[in-house]
């Protein structure tokens, strides 16, 4: 079996540097490219210890792809590269942030059952994100890490009401077509 170094971090693995701003079509024609390298099949012949390396560099690899391809994910493990382990920073986020959140889920309770705010605050989280999104990547390029830990955190934030939101929009969705 082609050995895969599961010792690498993801951005060796994959030969991409490690940055933030990647080129997603590197990405995804590497992952391609290790994905047949890994795959368990490829080595049915070779025996049950061939197959469980595969399967276990097939599993690193897909593990790796997942972490690089979702933004924020890739952000926490380039902050891990540096030594910043995310659960062991309990940064106090901003009164004004606090303040914001408490806002947000008032606004969540008070479209509960209209579509079009519920869509309306959909955007406006989106955007939100894209901007933290776009603060977050300048902060990792030049290593300031205080302000990326404080982006990733408000990041889970906005996430999280993101996804609350879309499951009431959708649970009014099933609503209305009944």
């Amino acid at each position: 079996m082609d050995t895969i170094d599961i010792k690498k971090n993801y951005f060796e693995l994959f030969d991409l540097p490690a940055q933030y701003r990647l080129n997603a079509s590197d990405l995804d024609r590497r992952y391609q490219e290790l994905q047949k390298q890994t795959h368990p099949d490829r080595y049915s012949a070779e025996g049950e210890h061939s197959q469980r390396l595969a399967l276990q560099a097939a599993s690193y690899v897909n593990s790796a792809y997942t972490t690089l391809s979702d933004p924020m994910a890739r952000a926490i493990y380039l902050l891990e590269c540096d030594g910043i382990d995310m659960q062991a920073h309990s940064h106090a986020l901003p009164a004004d942030f606090l303040a914001e959140q408490i806002h947000l889920r008032e606004r969540l309770e008070r479209a509960a059952d209209n579509h079009v705010a519920l869509e309306k605050l959909l955007l406006d989280l989106r955007a939100e994100s894209k901007l933290l999104l776009r603060q977050l990547s300048d902060q990792l390029d030049i290593h300031c890490h205080d302000k990326s830990i404080l982006s990733v955190q408000k990041l889970q934030f906005i996430k999280k009401i993101q996804e609350q939101t879309e499951a009431v929009l959708f649970e009014l969705e099933l609503k209305n077509s009944e």
